[in-house]
Order: structure tokens, then sequence, then C-alpha cells
């Protein structure tokens, strides 16, 4: 309504005249946090960066990587009533759920309509929250993402896939026309919501095995179905939270480890190889640490080859941090150390005979 209002009220003439007084870019910026900024070429570089399996992996976003900015009023936070601000000094527009990137080789947030936003010059401080989804704009209209706003809270519904890497921020101050006009901007330092977890392999058995063995899948047992929620009138910092376990409508599901070759990953040998990329999951309680794990597993054995999963394993049990008890934005490396089947293989041997005494026998004695 207040919106609605500011639209019904200002003219293109006023709206210009604003303009004539003076407007300030809104200005926003990434600060480091869980991830550095630095550019890089993929999609996922928040996730693996360029070179998965090296230790200088670029953990940082692109200007692929899509960013969604809203701010609501810092001093009396309303979440129905999102940000107010003028674009091109003639429209008024709220400020929610609007996509930015990162300007490649810079931490500076650019928005992707390339339209300057502009701070209204009589408005109030407003807090800004970012985040990150992991879904490029076809995909995000494709998976039925639900962006929710109410007095209380703001957040974003969704189901996760193994791939996304949900971060949130909270820009470390408020922003307004006259802060800005002081070169005081808002930076937001993006923070990981889930739990990472890489996965190399080990032959356990590398001088015994008669067969070659090979991954086809990884996947861990989790409720993927949840929402991220930006701000809550609480003042709680971006969290991911779980939906409540359902089976019929959110029931335990299969998160696929992504990036395995289509060949697979032999193991046979193998000392500590990693495999594929990333898979993301949502943190677990910290008195339940452990993740139900499924392996999709191929042998061949004197030319038979058999496909099979392996289910009922012990679980992966992860230590939690000896700081704050917790998961969450923890990235932990999963060894698997597999044991490839055996031939049942008999040998029998000729001994020599060996003397074992003389035994007196007469059938008539007793007679």
């Amino acid at each position: 309504m207040m919106a609605a209002a500011l639209l019904a009220g200002c003219s293109n003439e006023e709206a210009t005249q604003v303009a004539e007084e003076g407007l300030v870019p809104i200005r926003l910026s990434m600060a480091n946090a869980d991830i550095s900024v630095s550019p890089s070429t993929r999609g996922t570089g928040s996730i693996d960066g360029e070179d998965i399996g090296l230790e200088d992996d670029t953990l940082g976003f692109s200007s692929t990587d899509l960013l969604y900015i809203t701010a609501y009023n810092s001093e009396n936070p309303d979440f129905s009533e999102p940000m107010t601000v003028l674009i091109g000094g003639e429209t008024y527009e709220n400020l929610e759920d609007v996509s930015a990137s990162v300007e490649d080789g810079t931490s500076t947030l650019g928005w992707n309509d390339n339209r300057v936003r502009y701070y209204l010059p009589e408005a109030a401080s407003y807090d800004f929250y970012g985040c990150h989804l992991g879904l490029t704009e076809m995909e995000r209209e494709s998976s039925g993402l639900a962006f929710v706003q109410n007095e209380d809270s703001v957040y974003y519904s969704l189901t996760l896939d193994g791939n996304q890497d949900l971060m949130a921020a909270k820009s470390d101050r408020p922003g307004s026309a006259s802060l800005a006009r002081r070169g005081e901007n808002p930076k937001l330092a993006f923070h990981h919501l889930l739990t990472r977890l890489q996965f190399q392999l080990t032959d356990g058995n590398p001088d015994g095995n008669q067969t070659d063995l090979t991954i086809k899948g990884i996947a861990i047992r989790s409720v993927a179905t949840g929402k991220l929620v930006l701000a809550t009138t609480g003042g709680v910092a971006p969290h991911f939270v779980l939906d409540a376990y359902d089976e019929i409508n959110n029931p335990v599901v299969e998160l696929p480890l992504q990036g395995i070759p289509e060949e697979g990953q032999a193991i046979a040998g193998a000392n500590k190889t990693r495999i594929g990329g990333s898979l993301m999951v949502p943190a677990v309680d910290p008195s339940d640490n452990e993740y139900e794990v499924v392996l999709d597993i191929e042998e061949e054995l004197n030319g038979q080859i058999t496909t099979y999963e392996l289910g009922n394993l012990p679980p992966i049990e992860l230590p939690a941090d000896p700081e704050n008890g917790t998961y969450v934005g923890k990235s932990y490396m999963v060894n698997i150390t597999l044991y490839g089947s055996q031939e049942v293989a008999l040998t029998a041997t000729l001994l020599d005979w060996e003397q074992g005494g003389d035994i007196e026998y007469d059938p008539e004695a007793d007679i």
C-alpha cells in the first residue's frame, strides 16, 4: 500500500525535481567472509573453484553468479514493506528480490538490469540483505522457488539438489542518502549456510584385489526442502532451516554427488583419490551429526560385470567445530575405503607319509 501511494503521489515532474536536488546512487560491495571475492570463470566457483581437487581452489563469486538483494527499514522493520528507491530519477520501485552480481576483478556489486538505483533523499536508514541461491534465472523460474515477505520475516522456500551453495549476508551498517554522501556504503559479508562434503577414494586391499572396482555414484540421504531465512524481527542472522519431515510431502531423499565422470571412477590401487565435485547438504543437528551414505558400485570379476547399491552402511560422522559446536559453513573431506570381492580359491597339497607305529592284530586270538 505504501508503494502504491508513492507511485500514485509522485509525478514524473516531481521525480525530476527530486533528481535535480542531488540523488545518491545505492552502492554495495562485498566484504571478505567465508569466501573470497576473487573472480571465477565457473558458475559453481563458490563451491569448488576452477580446479576441483587442487589445494589452491579459487573460491569466489563470478559475474555469472546471481545474488539477490533486498532492504528493509533498520529502525522499525516490517518485512512486508521493502525499501523504496528511485530508478533514473523518474520511477519509484521497491527494492525486493533484485538480482545483482560481482563486477569481475572487484568486490563491487552491480545491478543486473544495468539501471542505477537511488536513495530517496528523506528516507530512513535501511539494512540490506543479500543471498546466493546457486540457480540461474532459468533454473529459478522452473524450480518453483518462492520469495515470501510478511511482517515478521522474509525468506525463500526452495528444495536442495546437492549442488547449490546457499549463502546469505546482512549489511555491516545501515544505508541512507546522508551516509552515502559521506562515502559510507554498506558491505555484504556472505556466509555459507550449508555443509560441504568432498569425497576421495582409497583401495582397501590394493595387493589382493581380483576385481576392477568402479564408483558410479555417491549420495547422501537427507530431507531437502526448507527455507533460507534472510531476516526476522528477532534479529536472528540469516540461516537455512529444513521443513519438518513428512513421509509424503517432504520425505528423505538422496542428494547425489555431481561431477563423477560418466565412465565412473576406478578405484584399483587408489590412495585417497579425489572423486567428483562437492556435495552441499543441510547441516545436521549437533545432537545427531550423522549422514546416511549410499554408494553405487560396478565390479568386474573374471569378465563378469556386476552393479549394485551399497546401502545400510555405517553413517558418516562429522566432527563438530570445537568453538561453536556446529557444522554450518564447514567443509569436510570424506575418505571412502572400499574392498573388492575376492575369488574363493582352494588348493590341495600331497604330504609325505609319516610313521604312526605298529599295530598287533590277531583275529583268532580269543577263539
